[in-house]
């Protein structure tokens, strides 16, 4: 019992929990699938709108790399930051691009090397911490689609743009979304429990649940914490971090990172400021 109320705390911020569900095997999965379900956007956009994204993008940067679209002149070369099963990805390289996926998931990362094989894509991937890109002047642009900036540590969040940032070639473009107050606020778990019989999203046994919601607002953070206890006994925990932005933080924490704002938008697909989003394109500066 004691631990239990040590797990029900309030955690220090960005405290971690030691565990990486996206590697569990049996969440893993969970994951995948909800990665590939059309009718489920907890993991990815609907098909349509990863269709408008990527054609969005693939105009954005071939305008800013018009030598590349010429006869003779290369392809461009795109990186997917936190790729998933590479359903960008496959899209990106099917429009012409040299695309190279990373992603902490190894089982995303082996189903979309199976499609880009089955498919004869010009795209690679790596299973790998994002946190970790040693690339240096490799990409014409880089990618980092459905809130992976918002995941971050503040000095995870800062290293991770400077490692972008040298990865880009000169007047590398990059790409990526993040989530409002609003979105973090509505997605909230609350202060609940639950329990699952079978084949619930964190374990296949029978297992409780206790999902707590936390704010730090002054550093614009919001938390979803949850504590699984299993019909054996075992304890797991996990915590789940979102940093939320508006117009002023997001450009603020841009160009701390080496980057100019080239645009904000309401999503990926150049439509207009509204929501629960922001999208937003970065030029590497000099």
């Amino acid at each position: 019992m004691e631990k239990l109320i040590r797990l029900a705390a309030r955690p220090r911020l960005f405290a971690s929990t030691g565990r990486d569900f996206w590697n569990e095997p049996y969440i893993a999965d969970h994951i995948l699938f909800a990665h590939l379900d059309p009718a489920n956007d907890d993991a990815s956009r609907a098909p349509e709108e990863i269709g408008r994204s990527v054609a969005w993008i693939s105009s954005v940067i071939r305008t800013q790399f018009p030598r590349q679209t010429e006869s003779g002149g290369g392809r461009c070369r795109l990186l997917d930051l936190g790729c998933g099963p590479g359903l960008y990805a496959a899209r990106f390289a099917g429009a012409g691009f040299d695309v190279h996926g990373i992603d902490f998931s190894s089982v995303a990362v082996e189903y979309a090397r199976s499609f880009a094989r089955r498919h004869s894509l010009s795209a690679r991937y790596g299973c790998a911490d994002m946190r970790t890109l040693s690339a240096r002047g490799e990409y014409h642009a880089a990618a980092m689609i459905y809130g992976g900036l918002c995941v971050l540590s503040n000095a995870d969040r800062l290293s991770m743009l400077r490692r972008i940032r040298r990865a880009l070639t000169t007047g590398g473009l990059f790409f990526f979304d993040v989530f409002n107050r609003d979105y973090v606020r509505r997605t909230a778990v609350g202060n609940r429990w639950y329990t699952s019989r079978r084949r619930g999203f964190w374990m296949e046994e029978s297992h409780l649940v206790l999902e707590r919601s936390y704010e730090y607002a002054a550093q614009e953070v919001g938390l979803n914490r949850y504590v699984v206890l299993s019909e054996k006994g075992e304890l797991r925990d996990y915590n789940v971090w979102r940093h939320w932005y508006d117009r002023k933080s997001v450009t603020s924490i841009v160009e701390r990172g080496g980057f100019e704002v080239v645009g904000i938008y309401g999503d990926l697909c150049g439509s207009p400021v509204g929501g629960e989003w922001l999208g937003v394109v970065a030029r590497k500066t000099e």
